[in-house]
């Protein structure tokens, strides 16, 4: 018996008439991308990021920041899913950007990116969803968006 919503014709254009085939992660995704921030004060990093989720099918950048404050600020209109957030940058850092944004949007998710591991205790303290070191592989990192998008606790710390 096919499934209900392949019979659907915008669905079966969408998708080709494979829908049955998909998992729902993977359909979800194309009717409603995850919209990431990618929140980190070295310019070249965070483009290159930024463009690196671009790629990613049901991946969208809602919005860049340098900053925590600048983040916070972008929070409003970007309504992002997840936010990649690096620890060390001028003015607020994102030790105190994740605390206050756990406060205030507890359902958006925080992935701590740093180069320093002697950040994890406190960056998990302070409400991130998971912890990531700067120069994992790309799919480490798409793993524990999905990851953590789909649990309703943290993601282990890496090992």
């Amino acid at each position: 018996m096919r499934n209900r919503l392949a019979r659907e014709p915008d669905l079966q254009r969408i998708t080709g008439g494979r829908l049955e085939d998909m998992d729902f992660l993977s359909w979800t995704n194309m009717i409603k991308p995850t919209k990431i921030m990618v929140v980190e004060n070295n310019f070249r990093a965070r483009s290159a990021l930024a463009a690196f989720i671009s790629l990613q099918a049901g991946l969208r950048v809602a919005a860049e920041a340098s900053n925590g404050l600048e983040a916070i600020r972008k929070i409003q209109d970007s309504h992002p899913d997840v936010i990649l957030m690096d620890m060390r940058m001028p003015g607020m850092d994102g030790l105190k950007a994740t605390r206050i944004i756990k406060q205030r949007w507890p359902r958006v998710k925080v992935i701590a990116l740093t180069m320093y591991r002697d950040y994890q205790t406190e960056a998990l303290s302070a409400g991130a969803d998971a912890f990531l070191m700067k120069g994992i592989s790309g799919e480490e990192l798409i793993a524990t968006v999905h990851k953590i998008l789909h649990s309703n606790t943290s993601a282990p710390p890496p090992s």
